[in-house]
C-alpha cells in the first residue's frame, strides 16, 4: 500500500491549489469596487432579519431590498468605508449586488 502514499499527496495538492484558485477568484469578480452604487451584505444564516437590517442600516446603508435569503440585504452605501464598517458589525460578506444578482429575488 506504499504507492497509494504518493496518489494522497498529488490529490492533496490538487485539492488546495482548487480550493485557493476558487477562492481567489471569487475574491477578485466579487469584491466591492469604490463606485458600486448598490452592495449585497450577507450575514450568517441564523441572523433574524429585522437584525440584519439594522446592522446594514447602522453601519450606514440605505436598504434597498433583501435577497432570497432574508440574511442577504441589499444596501445603497452612504459612506466610503461601508463595507469596512459593515464587516465590523457582523457581515460575513460583501458584494458588489450586481454580481451577485442570484441572490436577489426573482433572479433566474
Amino acid at each position: 500500500m506504499g504507492f497509494l502514499r504518493g496518489y494522497r499527496l498529488d490529490a492533496a495538492v490538487i485539492g488546495m491549489v482548487l480550493l485557493l484558485g476558487t477562492g481567489a477568484t471569487a475574491w477578485a469578480t466579487l469584491t466591492p469596487r469604490p463606485t458600486t452604487q448598490t452592495l449585497a451584505v450577507m450575514f450568517s444564516p441564523w441572523t433574524p432579519p429585522q437584525q440584519a437590517m439594522a446592522l446594514a442600516a447602522d453601519a450606514g446603508g440605505r436598504i434597498v431590498g433583501f435577497g432570497r435569503s432574508r440574511f442577504i440585504v441589499f444596501v445603497a452605501p452612504e459612506r466610503p468605508d461601508y463595507a469596512r464598517a459593515v464587516a465590523s458589525r457582523g457581515a460575513w460578506m460583501v458584494a458588489d449586488a450586481d454580481k451577485a444578482r442570484g441572490c436577489a429575488h426573482g433572479a433566474d
